[in-house]
């Protein structure tokens, strides 16, 4: 998970979806992180945040969350980057672009990923389709559904309304962490929707 200072809407949604799939039976592996492009490094998580997470009894990364600088080494590694706007899909471009095909925004791959069909599941005994292996076909086929997100602004209310007039992007969930109190739950409520989506789409593929 990518957003800028990685201390609201990354840590949040990393925090989320890891909790999310540790209860897949069988659990394949997942392991769950988040950085930011503008980061300064070891940040606290914003109180928000923590809040929700800690009233969700969600555990990973919690209040003692310290922030950290995307590079390389972190996309590389990874087989699926979500990122919160289009903005951070470019910057991670730019540090790996050999990432393109597996970076998607968080509302982009939300939307494909309840349209992605996977294979009959390998028996026990097939040892040549791995969890892993299995996990970069659903993310190969994220990336043969892209473009196929046909997404509006959010309807939830007159913030979405304006920041959408001023040119924020339907695939974009934009920053509320220095607006109001309001804008910023309205945010995490954002990024909470589609990471549970993703969530119940991996839940239906892997469970």
């Amino acid at each position: 998970m990518v957003c800028t200072a990685n201390i609201c809407r990354s840590p949040y949604a990393a925090a989320v979806l890891g909790a999310r799939l540790s209860r897949l039976p069988g659990q394949p592996g997942f392991q769950v992180t988040s950085a930011g492009t503008k980061a300064i490094r070891d940040a606290g998580l914003c109180s928000e945040a923590a809040s929700l997470l800690s009233g969700e009894r969600v555990t990973g990364e919690s209040p003692a969350h310290a922030s950290s600088l995307v590079d390389d080494s972190a996309i590389d590694s990874a087989d699926l980057v979500l990122v919160m706007e289009l903005a951070h899909r470019s910057a991670v471009a730019l540090i790996s672009p050999s990432a393109r095909q597996r970076t998607f925004t968080l509302r982009e791959a939300a939307r494909l990923a309840q349209h992605v069909q996977l294979g009959p599941r390998p028996d026990s005994s097939d040892h040549d389709a791995p969890g892993d292996v299995r996990f970069r076909e659903f993310v190969e086929e994220l990336n043969s559904l892209r473009g196929d997100a046909r997404l509006t602004a959010p309807a939830a209310g007159p913030w979405w309304k304006r920041t959408s007039s001023r040119g924020i992007d339907p695939l974009d969930i934009p920053d509320g962490h220095n607006s109001t109190n309001r804008q910023h739950k309205a945010v995490l409520a954002q990024v909470g929707e589609a990471t549970e989506n993703i969530a119940a789409d991996l839940t239906r593929l892997f469970a």
